[in-house]
């Protein structure tokens, strides 16, 4: 297990890195795994993006600042190593995906839906018809903002443990792409708005540091709402990964030789882009 006490996103990220990179006196790993990928994103189903991954068993972070600017990680530039995110990432992650409800054809959903149009069923409808793999198909689907109704049950009641918007659903299971992010919960503690989020999966090199980040400006807008300020962020991962296309990356950012990781012959180690903050 990795637990971490952070004064801010850019510290959490690089206390991460060196968690998952750190050795005992026998060369194994402290905190991590390497594994195959046997279903899922470079999973051994697709031959052409095959990967393995670093991964930890638990992660749990406190990042007591992350308000602070910049939110996005950057690096030095003579090291040579391309910067994981911008604020300019951070900032249309947050306003065209977590704050737009808008999904595309090929899309089942994203976390902008199911945070401003969440799909519910009337207890009436419950039951009277079952299609397919157990997913309900009735007229008394609707959708709910989740985000409006925490804005104003805060206002009406400011310590309560009722203000968890759901991302994740049951019927993820039965997609080929899961949500990733599970939820988010929220607290008003000493007059400031703490957050804390739960990921099933998470690419700590490519995703993570956009994910936060953006999270953190919905935090803000929450608190703004609310007229007061954010608190601590809180993140929690059972799947908290490193691909192995970007160990040559993390090990430039570190200083490691290029065969610290001891990658498997049959792995591509190229350095791939990817949608970031999606993983």
């Amino acid at each position: 297990m990795i637990s971490i006490l952070a004064t801010d996103i850019h510290d959490a990220f690089h206390q991460l890195l060196f968690a998952f990179v750190d050795k005992d006196s026998l060369g194994n790993p402290r905190n991590t795994y390497l594994c195959d990928i046997d279903s899922g994103s470079y999973g051994k189903n697709n031959k052409e993006e095959y990967q393995q991954r670093l991964q930890a068993d638990f992660v749990a972070v406190e990042i007591e600042y992350p308000e602070t600017r910049p939110l996005g990680v950057a690096f030095p530039e003579w090291l040579g190593v391309p910067p994981v995110c911008s604020e300019e990432q951070i900032e249309s992650y947050f306003a065209s995906y977590l704050m737009n409800p808008t999904i595309t054809d090929n899309e089942d959903y994203t976390y902008g839906s199911r945070i401003l149009a969440y799909e519910y069923y009337e207890k009436s409808g419950y039951g009277h018809i079952l299609e397919g793999k157990g997913v309900f198909t009735s007229p008394s689907k609707c959708t709910f903002n989740q985000l409006e109704w925490v804005i104003s049950h805060f206002k009406k009641y400011p310590n309560n443990n009722h203000c968890y918007i759901e991302i994740g659903n049951g019927t993820d299971l039965l997609l080929s792409h899961q949500s990733c992010l599970k939820g988010l919960d929220f607290k008003i503690v000493n007059d400031k708005l703490n957050m804390s989020v739960y990921f099933r999966s998470n690419d700590l090199w490519a995703a993570w540091p956009v994910n936060i980040g953006g999270l953190q400006l919905l935090n803000e807008y929450i608190a703004q709402e609310l007229g007061i300020t954010t608190g601590s962020l809180f993140y929690a991962s059972s799947g908290l990964h490193i691909y192995s296309m970007y160990f040559p990356m993390v090990c430039m950012r570190l200083g490691l030789d290029e065969d610290y990781f001891g990658l498997h012959k049959d792995v591509h180690s190229t350095y791939a882009q990817c949608d970031v903050g999606k993983i």
